[in-house]
């Protein structure tokens, strides 16, 4: 049985060992003694030592290496790169957004009235045509309304540009307004508006304040075409319909040039019949927007309203002339079944 001992270092060294090292030891120079021996074993098991930490330090490294690359294949997997989106609203109205970054919010969506929010990027709208409920959507400072049409809006930096594909659109912004029809753009608010001072109300109903807005006018006279659209707007979007029909009549009966003259007229009509309850008010309105414009988009609606208005106000002698001329004008209206009804005695 071999038997072991310790040398002067405590390493343990069986009899066999120390026999083959005195052997080779008669080989080797006389000034190459046991502490010459004891000092390259010592310096052997140092380089083992250092070669076990690297082969571990780099196994460590692989296996962290792995799994890093697999955390980032399964985070591409869960959230892959945004290429399209749509945002829908329950009157059948779809926004597409047509860049990643674009953040669109729907602020609301009533049955009178769906409001989104472009922060950022571009977005474009197709509009289901309801006259009784307001489309908008506010891109910064610019505020752009619909009725029904298709349009794209782009956020850039302060300002908004928008294109309007079919339909007619009006973008309000502090201190002016401008209606866009099939193929007009622009950006909003342009240059010298964007810079130029503004009254603190208008300012307030532009960026979407309009309870303060509403009470900051007050009751001052406002007499210039941006500033009537700005106010009926706020009164409106406050909760005050009388004030915003007197705005609205106002801009009607002062500037009836103007290509916002037809919508206040239209707009006047609505309110006149859903929220103040006056169809004999509204029948006059829309037929005031129909004479301003009847070539225009809100052409056949204005004519379709105006008869079902003299309908709710009980004169079917104007209702009746009313839905003739809608039929005359649009045999094959949207509406034609219902009027057809307003002519039978």
């Amino acid at each position: 049985m071999r038997s072991s001992r310790s040398n002067a270092w405590g390493w343990v060294v069986s009899d066999r060992l120390a026999e083959r090292l005195a052997r080779a030891g008669q080989h080797i120079d006389a000034g190459f003694d046991q502490r010459n021996v004891e000092h390259g074993l010592s310096a052997l098991e140092s380089r083992l030592t250092r070669r076990r930490r690297v082969v571990q330090g780099s196994f460590v490294a692989t296996t962290l290496l792995a799994a890093w690359v697999l955390l980032i294949q399964w985070r591409a997997h869960q959230n892959p790169p945004l290429t399209a989106a749509r945002v829908s609203t329950r009157d059948g109205s779809v926004a597409t957004l047509r860049e990643p970054q674009t953040l669109l919010t729907v602020t609301h969506d009533g049955a009178d009235e769906v409001a989104l929010e472009l922060a950022r990027g571009s977005a474009h709208f197709e509009v289901t045509p309801n006259p009784k409920r307001r489309y908008r959507v506010q891109a910064g400072p610019a505020s752009v309304e619909v009725l029904g049409t298709a349009f794209d809006v782009t956020r850039a930096g302060d300002q908004a540009r928008v294109v309007v594909d079919h339909g007619v659109v009006r973008v309000a912004w502090n201190g002016g307004a401008e209606i866009l029809r099939a193929g007009e753009s622009g950006t909003f608010p342009p240059p010298l508006a964007a810079a130029a001072p503004i009254p603190s109300w208008r300012s307030l109903a532009q960026a979407g304040k309009h309870e303060e807005a509403f009470g900051s006018l007050g009751k001052q006279t406002v007499e210039d075409l941006p500033g009537l659209l700005l106010a009926a707007d706020a009164a409106r979007l406050s909760g005050h319909p009388r004030d915003a029909a007197r705005h609205l009549e106002h801009l009607v009966q002062h500037y009836p040039q103007s290509p916002h003259a037809p919508l206040a007229a239209f707009t006047l009509g609505r309110l006149s019949l859903y929220e103040l309850k006056q169809p004999a008010v509204a029948a006059r309105s829309f037929g005031r927007a129909y004479a301003l414009d009847p070539n225009g988009p809100m052409a056949e609606d204005a004519l379709a309203r105006e008869a079902e208005a003299y309908h709710q106000a009980g004169d079917a002698q104007r209702s009746k002339r009313a839905a003739e001329r809608y039929l005359e004008r649009f045999p094959n209206g949207e509406r034609r079944s219902e009027l057809l009804g307003y002519t039978q005695p």
